[in-house]
């Protein structure tokens, strides 16, 4: 079977020339159309995930040297901010051609172990019931079960009987 070109930029003109599947060679276009959409989707999902596996790899490098060297550099950078001649002004940060370095202060903040978390909510829920948040999750299939077994159910909820929908590979 030859495939048809058909000339079309988008899945839009389609529509507005009056595209329509009407033969083999239009089914067979459609598929082929889809197929090679899926494809250019996929390659570019794989481009965007090598991307963004480099800039998580630039991350920890960068990470890593700010670690690793953050020991060294924190007097250090105390050293040149206390050093009149070179900070005269009394900065809390020194700009060089590198980047800006220099301290501010953090807000205070809790910190739980995951090990304590149990027993950090038992007494929260018992001492300081607002720390406490309760999260609640609609499981659909005992629903479905119920529904199907002829219960009845508030507004809102409906049954979609199965049907055949049309797949394309």
């Amino acid at each position: 079977m030859v495939r048809q070109a058909y000339a079309f930029d988008d899945a839009s003109d389609l529509v507005e020339e009056g595209f329509h599947i009407d033969s083999i060679d239009a089914l067979n276009w459609w598929l082929c159309k889809i197929g090679d959409l899926r494809a250019a989707a996929e390659r570019q999902r794989d481009v965007a995930q090598a991307a963004h596996e480099r800039a998580d790899s630039l991350k920890k490098e960068a990470d890593r040297l700010l670690y690793g060297f953050r020991g060294e550099a924190d007097p250090f950078v105390r050293k040149l901010l206390d050093d009149k001649a070179i900070n005269p002004g009394g900065r809390k940060s020194l700009i060089l051609t590198g980047g800006e370095v220099g301290f501010r202060r953090t807000a205070g903040r809790v910190e739980v172990s995951k090990e304590a978390e149990g027993d950090v909510i038992r007494w929260c829920m018992k001492h300081q019931p607002n720390a406490v948040k309760t999260r609640y999750e609609l499981l659909l299939t005992p629903l479905k079960d119920a529904l199907l077994a002829g219960e009845a159910f508030p507004p809102g909820i409906t049954w979609q009987e199965p049907e055949e929908k049309l797949w394309v590979k």
